[in-house]
């Protein structure tokens, strides 16, 4: 992994939290079950676009650098327009299906009588990303990451803008139908119609930015585009060259997401009665339990990128006793703060929903009771994952992600068809998803590269600690909930525990200096450790 590519992946990490936090917003202005039909309507978006662009920017930027090194200009622009047609085709198949499947997606899969229009609604956002993929992958191709992490970062902002604002307008008008044909749905879809508006909008500017800069550098990047060696390439092959290296990954995303999607769409179809109950549900799922627990994950996952980047480099390198203890100081920071997270949603998720989302229904803090642990899973099934991705063995990536589905869609099916577990079901069944991920990338890593782990240190000292820190902010939070709110109360423990945790690793000796050095903020750490004399 190059520092362009770290930067990338930060750029991208940085837009997903912030698109996190819209969905937080949004959550608390809509309600539930805005989000509820916003959700199902987003994730077969989504779906669309996992299956043709996801992976583009990194496919195209691969193909246009290896031109330019072997000094191939014009082929390497050939590779652009190529994506550019493949772009065309892309677009009118995806929003052909997001068109006429619209009923049948919303209406057959997640029983949402009036979602297919806000999912309609959602052509526009899907056709400027898949231009705007073409964009960010010819300018990284051109080696520079830059306009793609400033273009993603800018679509996150104006959404907020954007989805405030015809959220409100579009909900003030659904609240008009609502009370004149009586029936409370039309408030919540036009909300989630106002919301897909603001991402048609969003997704215009972030493209808009990404063809200012295009025009603005067009002369610059073609003359730094070397012709040393005279070898025409056919647009077709190469479009197809693109199509066929883009399959694995479009496998990689559709198997990664599919869980969200089908944790709905099984729940949605084994509600007996009230279907509509049903929505609120799902919105509390995705809009408040998912949210925060991939909130807190992504914060974790902005400092673990360079510790990827260090294992891998040393891989690269053929040093491996060296990789070794990088990826055993990478899955310790992961297991310290991913257990840690786990624990503290799962005692204080009550807390944390009451505290900050109004008119909370209290179903989000029992999914965060039931599922906490996908946090500290997700967290260590991605870790081993990126790294297996970097070293070129995606085939072992998707084969765990392959069984980690088939495990969810076994567990989730027979809970919610036989248990009748509801949304807790399948709250678990993410989690036991992403546990298998784990377990087989974990494995694939302790194989390929000789590591053995030392079990007690790396696992059982931050999870004991976890655990004792989550006993001590349950009795803390029933001492402060009554006395200064749902909300300070889970502020003062949450920091109060993030302290009490470290304290109790110094004293465990389960954190080494060499460790505290490579993660930020580390120097702090050593001195605050020096002070209270655990180092």
């Amino acid at each position: 992994m190059n520092q362009m590519d770290v930067k990338r992946k930060r750029y991208a990490i940085v837009s997903n939290i912030i698109f996190i936090i819209n969905i937080l917003v949004l959550s608390n202005v809509t309600g539930e079950q805005g989000i509820g039909y916003l959700a199902g309507a987003f994730e077969c978006f989504i779906l669309i676009f996992l299956l043709t662009a996801y992976s583009l920017p990194e496919v195209m930027a691969r193909m246009i650098r290896s031109r330019m090194q072997k000094g191939q200009g014009k082929n390497a622009h050939r590779v652009f327009k190529a994506v550019l047609l493949l772009c065309v085709l892309y677009s009118v198949l995806g929003s052909l299906v997001l068109l006429f499947g619209a009923d049948f997606l919303m209406v057959k899969l997640f029983r949402v009588s009036y979602g297919a229009f806000t999912l309609r609604l959602l052509i526009p956002a899907y056709i400027l990303s898949v231009f705007a993929q073409a964009y960010r992958g010819y300018f990284q191709g051109m080696g520079s990451a830059v306009p793609t992490g400033i273009s993603l970062i800018l679509e996150k902002i104006i959404l907020f803008v954007t989805g405030l604002v015809f959220c409100f307008l579009f909900g003030s008008h659904g609240k008009k139908v609502s009370a004149l044909l009586v029936n409370p749905e039309f408030r919540a879809s036009f909300s989630a119609a106002g919301i897909a508006v603001g991402l048609d909008l969003a997704m215009l500017s972030a493209v808009l930015f990404l063809l200012f800069v295009y025009q603005t550098n067009k002369r610059n990047l073609k003359n730094n585009a070397r012709e040393t060696m005279r070898l025409s390439e056919r647009m077709g092959e190469l479009a197809y060259s693109v199509a066929a290296a883009m399959l694995p990954w479009a496998a990689y995303g559709l198997l990664a997401r599919i869980p969200v999607l089908g944790g709905m769409a099984l729940y949605q179809q084994g509600i007996m009665e009230d279907v509509k109950g049903g929505i609120g549900i799902c919105g509390a799922f995705y809009g408040k339990y998912l949210a925060v627990a991939l909130l807190f994950a992504m914060a974790v996952k902005l400092p673990l990128v360079s510790m990827e980047s260090a294992v891998l480099g040393a891989y690269r390198k053929e040093e491996f006793k060296s990789g070794r203890e990088k990826l055993s100081w990478g899955i310790h920071f992961v297991i310290i703060n991913g257990s840690f997270l786990a624990v503290m949603l799962a005692v204080l998720g009550d807390s944390l929903m009451a505290g900050f989302f109004a008119g909370d229904s209290g179903q989000a803090g029992k999914l965060l009771l039931y599922g906490s642990s996908f946090v500290l899973f997700f967290l260590a099934g991605s870790f081993f994952g990126d790294i297996l991705i970097g070293q070129g063995r995606m085939n072992t990536v998707l084969l765990s992600h392959f069984a980690g589905v088939l495990v969810f869609f076994l567990y989730g099916g027979v809970s919610s068809r036989m248990a009748h577990s509801g949304m807790e079901g399948i709250v678990i069944g993410l989690s036991l998803c992403w546990l298998v991920i784990t377990g087989i990338t974990g494995f694939g890593i302790m194989r390929f590269m000789k590591w053995e782990p030392e079990w007690v240190y790396l696992l059982l000292i931050p999870v004991g600690t976890s655990a004792l820190t989550g006993i001590l902010a349950v009795l803390l939070n029933k001492a402060l909930s009554n006395l200064a709110g749902k909300g300070v109360s889970f502020l003062i423990c949450f920091i109060m525990g993030m302290v009490c945790n470290f304290v109790l690793l110094l004293a465990l000796r389960g954190l080494r200096r060499e460790e505290l050095a490579v993660i930020p903020g580390g120097r702090l750490l050593v001195q605050f450790a020096k002070i209270i004399r655990l180092l």
